[in-house]
């Protein structure tokens, strides 16, 4: 009994340990194995062109990426040889549901335009199923007639009583003088359009003054923020800090750097001197940005294009223990407290 008791226990000490070499191997694995990237990109006659691809672990995840105008951007991921994501499947599934939609909306357009004119065939059918009635046509043009003539003359004789009352309403306002208080009225209304005016302008007057006091307020605003950077320089405390994430950002960059970087650019500008002088700055700029870059000043056409080609790789590990000194640094974290509080 003991020993199978033994036993068991001997079994799950060898799958804990298993596990905890597993999960190991995977925190070493993602500190010290270095995540590879390369990115090509071209730019030519207006139409930018770029391919990235990123790698890790001996290739067994890969992440590629295609971006231009015609099929926008695409995604494809794989681990080991299974597809996890891929951007243009899911643009080519969404345009196969579109076109099933439209096919079913144009049908059931067509359904609903038959039934609409069979509807109206049966109405029609309807009608004429009727049973026909006699009808005396002569007569029934004998009552139109006479029923035109007496609305023609009840018309007139309306138009007529209308128009004298008008004219005798017209005749009564003269005599009661209502159109002179109109007029009246009307030349009130030309001393209000001043006032109008007056109160605009004073509108903007007030307006103006409000904006003079607010540009006051951010002079008085920016001069208490210089002060107080300058007095956050000027402390030693603070210069010793600054120093100290200079150099951590340094290292950072240094990490960051791409190992290859090949680049070349054609461009000419509107004027052949401003093309001159654009290529003597680019000149100048060769010790910092390596010898691999090429820069082609063009001075009878207005044109620019290129390609450039970035390949390096990237390790978590010493990023960590960056932003770990920079975590575990006494006077960052008082600084950090400040901002917060």
């Amino acid at each position: 009994m003991l020993h199978v008791v033994l036993l068991i226990l001997k079994i799950i000490g060898i799958i804990i340990a298993v596990l905890l070499g597993l999960v190991i191997l995977t925190v070493a694995a993602v500190l010290f194995v270095p995540i590879r990237y390369v990115v090509k990109a071209q730019y030519k006659d207006g139409i930018p062109v770029i391919q990235a691809k990123v790698t890790w672990l001996f290739h067994l995840l890969r992440i590629k990426c295609l971006f231009n105008l015609e099929e926008g951007l695409n995604v494809r991921v794989k681990i080991f040889f299974f597809n996890l994501k891929s951007s243009k499947k899911d643009s080519k599934e969404e345009e196969h549901i579109e076109k099933k939609d439209t096919k079913k909306r144009r049908k059931k357009k067509e359904h609903s335009v038959f039934d609409e004119e069979e509807h109206q065939f049966d109405d029609e059918d309807i009608i004429f199923d009727k049973p026909e009635e006699s009808i005396d046509i002569a007569a029934m043009e004998d009552m139109d007639v006479h029923n035109n003539q007496i609305m023609d003359s009840d018309i007139e004789a309306s138009g007529i009583e209308i128009n004298q009352e008008d004219m005798e309403d017209e005749e009564h306002l003269f005599e009661t003088g209502v159109f002179e208080e109109d007029v009246k009225e009307h030349e009130k209304i030309k001393p209000n359009i001043f006032l109008i005016i007056k109160n605009k302008i004073m509108d903007i007057i007030q307006k103006i003054i409000a904006l003079i006091q607010q540009l006051k307020m951010t002079k008085e605003n920016l001069k208490q923020k210089t002060e107080a950077f300058s007095n956050m320089i000027n402390d030693p405390k603070n210069r010793e800090m600054v120093s100290f994430l200079w150099v951590q950002v340094k290292k950072l960059l240094k990490i960051l750097k791409p190992k290859k970087v090949e680049a070349y650019i054609h461009f000419g500008l509107k004027d052949a001197q401003t093309t001159g002088k654009a290529a003597m700055y680019a000149a100048s700029l060769y010790g910092f940005i390596g010898k691999n870059i090429t820069i082609y000043p063009d001075f009878e056409q207005e044109i620019i294009e290129g390609t450039i080609y970035i390949k390096g790789s990237i390790q978590l590990f010493p990023i960590g223990i960056i932003a770990l000194k920079v975590y575990r640094n006494k006077q960052v974290r008082k600084y950090i407290n400040k901002i917060k509080n």
